[in-house]
């Protein structure tokens, strides 16, 4: 169990096994605990890294503004975005 900072917020991470690193990405709403015995099944295959999405339990809270991904590209893109564009 750790946490590491990154874009202006700590994001809490647990992680066992070792290896070739498997990443446990949560759905919406849920928390690296989400997973259960999943990860000590995974951990004998490889490195696995669960973690809490930002604002949700012990990560840090949201960032304010458009979400990171947005706020990279150039202002004109996302300002003249409407529901159903794409962004590629």
């Amino acid at each position: 169990m750790g946490s590491i900072k990154a874009r202006g917020c700590t994001f809490y991470y647990e992680e066992q096994g070792e290896g070739s690193p498997i990443l446990l990405i949560p759905p919406a709403g849920a928390t690296a605990s989400t997973w259960g015995a999943l990860v000590g099944d995974l951990a004998r295959a490889g490195r696995v890294i669960a973690y809490d999405r930002r604002g949700y339990t012990r990560s840090g809270a949201r960032l304010s503004g458009p979400p990171p991904s947005i706020r990279a590209m150039p202002r004109r893109s996302w300002t003249h975005w409407r529901p159903g564009q794409r962004w590629w």
